[in-house]
């Protein structure tokens, strides 16, 4: 199956392309064990002295697939200094060996290229050297990811939507599962609103790349992504960190490791960071949208119970609370002609009435292009960074729009020792509590406006597992319990110009929804590596899943009538097998051949305009059927890192948001219906080389081919746009691809000058699967760049950020609205450059 597949690649590409892939040490002279982890567990760089430039001359990346899996395997063979890094003592390896990477994706500790899973793991001190921030930071570093913390529907920056290997999810409501699943010191995070972390006193971040519900449950049928925050040591330190620059930027964060005891240790933590938004609303005397003030604690405390029982505790609260995110209009009443299929009706009712516009020429094209009475292109601002939106309350009221999101979590893990392997149960509880503003018509008049004066969800997890090894390790095994509940509200004013409050009171309220949800889930899984020979294993695994779903909606009407409340209640039940054969031919590679199983859960639809539906629209699960085959291979004495893996993804019963043609609807709106079959297949490339002591070069490509194979009867219209087995899904770039080089020189002898530059592509794709040009983001080049000063003797280290180098004008997000017959969208922030200073304390 794999074979067309780079057949398919090699007749698109037939150009060679020449890769260097250079290696270089590491800024530091080695990390310290981080967060009181052993040093086993540890990044570390172990640099003896030598070690000369090497290269790798290859062929184009897009043919390291199905054959490097193999050959790359084969070369290593023929490579015997090639060592693996935790094998040997620094002394007897390479003064440019990369770091081992220890990953917990199959929740016990593995050397990342000992673990069958296409998997990105970036430590804290590399996200520190690219200048992260928060979460989104991925898509510049995995291959084969986008991730967006602003949906333009919403009007809130917070609400992340998140894809991997072209499958993901873009809607915000509090129906709407994710299909990546993001994960928290291993919480699962339920919802995409709460879900952007900020990378504080970060340990690492794993990227799992494909369907992982075996280990980590349904709603993983993209992928996972693995935050974890570093634990309490036993040594006394901490650091203290300011920043300020371009836009108003002002950063300051600290943490403080304290050893209690001999058996009790804590960490604590805060930080605040602030930028000035960057879209001004003309509307205001001062205002501008997208800004980013984030404020937030967390602290971390274990304690040996005894030298076999341990139990921690942790916690984190953020407080977001920022102008309305930023976006902005690309056309108005001229997306299509006027009176097209699928277009309007807020757009007519306001141009066509004379109670509303207050003239005539309001009717005509020309009208709507000059007169600032009507509503089209008059209003448009003539700057991507510009808009003339004015917020509402529920009463029609002007108010600035502040908007607020708070998220508070809470766990304890108790772990304890066993003669068959090690217990853990981890108790947690997440909670998040929001308040949006949002004006989708983008001018003066009310035509579309929606707030969300209350937006809530509380989540309770309970997880039981038992990971071990039989004697002579030759069995390991992993068996679980599951169980997660959630309750949520979405409370939404629509304040909407239609036939009905047009002629009576246009301020007046037309909506004010109550979206209900009580979901509840329980599964138990188990996974199995048998080790055949010192160079073949097997793992087998399953788990078996039983969610319950009950959504309830009512609307409260402008007269205080209540339409409905209408419920819904389903239930799902599905087992997920996977199947891993592993081959290490010696020392230095590893190839895997992987199938695996996932399904996102079924529900509701939520988008309703004037009748609810007395029975409610609901959708069924879908699923996908996933094959993968990979190479994970150190060359050179451990100077260079290459991993490859290829796969194919058969994506069922697709769960498609659209504007559905009235023969599918029960009620005018856009709804979701499981439309479509599609497959997916790709090729991934990484690689971290060191070229010399000064010069480092890590990196990422990513292929990837989805085809939509067949639609329900043919053809669906959405509004008047048609979905067809052409269309292209939704961020599902054909390719994506990152560079980062680090460079590290002497100064004076009294300490280094580390620079890095990160650039990374992403191609053009659609921000929705109705496919026409208007909501084509294009592709897109983009640079960051750091410069920092770390003296030999001192405990301070000096940073000069630079984002977004070249000043690219992009979006993120492009949206139509055809209910305005417009289009709108998230632009990228511009170049923004900022200082940092840090201070190391302790032992």
């Amino acid at each position: 199956m794999f074979v067309s597949l780079i057949d398919k690649i090699r007749l698109k590409h037939s150009f060679l392309t020449k890769l260097s892939v250079e290696t270089a040490r590491d800024e530091r002279p080695a990390c310290r064990p981080c967060g009181g982890l052993s040093k086993k567990r540890a990044f570390t760089v172990r640099r003896p002295p030598g070690g000369e430039r090497m290269s790798l001359t290859t062929r184009s990346p897009y043919r390291l697939s199905l054959a490097l899996a193999m050959a790359l395997s084969a070369g290593a063979v023929a490579t015997p200094s090639v060592s693996r890094a935790a094998d040997k003592p620094a002394a007897e390896k390479g003064d440019l060996a990369v770091e081992e990477v220890v990953v917990t994706a199959r929740k016990r500790e593995e050397n990342l290229q000992d673990t069958p899973i296409a998997i990105t793991a970036v430590g804290g001190a590399q996200l520190q050297a690219r200048g992260a921030v928060d979460l989104t930071v991925i898509e510049t570093i995995a291959p084969n990811v986008h991730f967006s913390a602003s949906q333009p529907t919403s009007g809130l920056s917070g609400a992340t939507a998140v894809f991997i290997r072209g499958i993901g999810q873009r809607d915000f409501t509090i129906n709407i599962d994710p299909a990546v699943g993001i994960y928290f010191d291993g919480v699962y995070v339920g919802r995409s609103i709460g879900a952007l972390m900020d990378l504080v006193d970060i340990e690492r971040v794993e990227v799992l790349r494909g369907p992982q519900n075996t280990l980590f449950g349904r709603n993983t049928i993209g992928g996972a992504i693995n935050v974890m925050t570093k634990s309490p040591s036993e040594q006394f330190g901490g650091t203290l960190k300011a920043g300020g620059g371009q836009n108003d930027y002002r950063e300051l964060s600290g943490n403080i490791n304290l050893p209690i005891s001999d058996r009790m240790r804590l960490s604590l933590g805060a930080f605040y960071r602030h930028q000035d938004g960057f879209v001004k609303a003309l509307q205001y005397k001062d205002l501008k949208l997208g800004e980013d003030d984030v404020k937030g604690a967390r602290f971390k405390m274990k304690f040996d119970v005894t030298d076999k029982i341990g139990f921690e505790i942790a916690g984190d609260m953020a407080r977001n609370h920022n102008t309305t995110s930023a976006v902005v209009p690309i056309r108005l009443n001229n997306l299509l002609p006027v009176g097209t299929t699928g277009t309007g009706p807020f757009n007519t009712a306001f141009n066509n009435s004379l109670a509303l516009s207050g003239d005539a020429a309001c009717r005509t094209t020309a009208g709507q292009a000059t007169n600032p009475k009507c509503f089209g292109p008059v209003w448009l601002p003539g700057s991507r960074f510009a808009s003339n939106a004015v917020f509402t309350d529920r009463f029609g009221a002007k108010v600035d729009p502040n908007n607020q999101l708070d998220t508070n979590g809470i766990s304890a893990t108790i772990t304890a020792k066993t003669p068959i392997g090690q217990f853990k149960a981890i108790s947690a509880y997440r909670d998040f509590n929001a308040v949006t503003y949002n004006d989708v018509d983008f001018t003066p008049y009310l035509l579309f406006a929606n707030s969300h004066p209350e937006f809530s969800q509380n989540q309770f997890s309970q997880e039981l597992q038992l990971v071990g090894s039989t004697a002579g390790d030759k069995l390991d095994y992993v068996v679980g319990y599951y169980y997660f509940e959630e309750r949520g509200l979405e409370r939404i004013y629509n304040q909407v110009i239609t036939a009905f409050n047009a002629t009576t009171n246009p301020g007046a309220l037309a909506q004010d929804i109550y979206r209900n949800i009580d979901n509840h889930s329980h599964a138990v899984y188990g996974q199995a590596t048998w080790r055949l020979t010192d160079a073949i294993s097997v793992t087998a695994g399953a788990r078996y899943t039983e969610s319950t779903k009950r959504f309830k909606i009512k609307n409260i009407l402008p007269t205080g009538a209540v339409d409905g409340p209408y419920r819904g209640a389903k239930k799902f039940d599905k087992v997920n097998p996977t199947a891993t054969l592993g081959w290490k031919p010696n020392e230095a590679s590893y190839v895997y051949a992987t199938y695996s199983e996932g399904f996102r859960d079924g529900g509701y639809a939520a988008r309703f305009l004037g009748v609810l539906p007395a029975i409610l629209p609901s959708y069924d699960p879908e699923t996908v059927k996933a094959y993968e085959i990979g190479s994970k291979n150190q060359f050179f004495d451990n100077r260079l890192r290459l991993n490859v893996a290829a796969f194919r993804t058969d994506y069922r019963d697709l769960q498609v948001d659209a504007t559905v043609p009235p023969a599918l609807q029960i009620s005018q709106a856009s709804t979701i219906l499981n439309l479509a079959q599609a497959r997916i297949q790709g090729v991934e490339v990484e690689f971290d080389g060191r070229l010399t002591d000064w010069l480092r070069v890590d990196g990422a490509v990513g292929y990837l081919d989805s085809d939509i194979r067949s639609v329900l009867g043919g053809r669906v219209l959405s509004g008047a746009y048609g979905i067809t087995a052409a269309s292209e899904l939704p961020f599902s770039p054909e390719w994506t691809g990152n560079l980062g080089v680090t460079a590290t020189a002497k100064v004076a002898d009294q300490g280094r000058a580390i620079a890095r530059l990160d650039w990374s592509y992403v191609d053009s794709q659609y921000s929705g699967i109705e496919n026409n040009g208007e909501i084509k983001l294009r592709s897109r080049n983009f640079l960051n760049a750091s410069l920092r000063y770390v003296p030999d003797r001192g405990r301070w280290e000096a940073a000069l950020v630079v984002k977004n180098l070249a000043n690219d004008r992009y979006f993120n997000q492009i949206v139509n609205i055809q209910a305005l017959n417009s289009t709108f969208g998230a632009p990228g922030r511009p170049r923004t450059v900022y200082a940092t200073l840090t201070y190391r304390f302790g032992d």
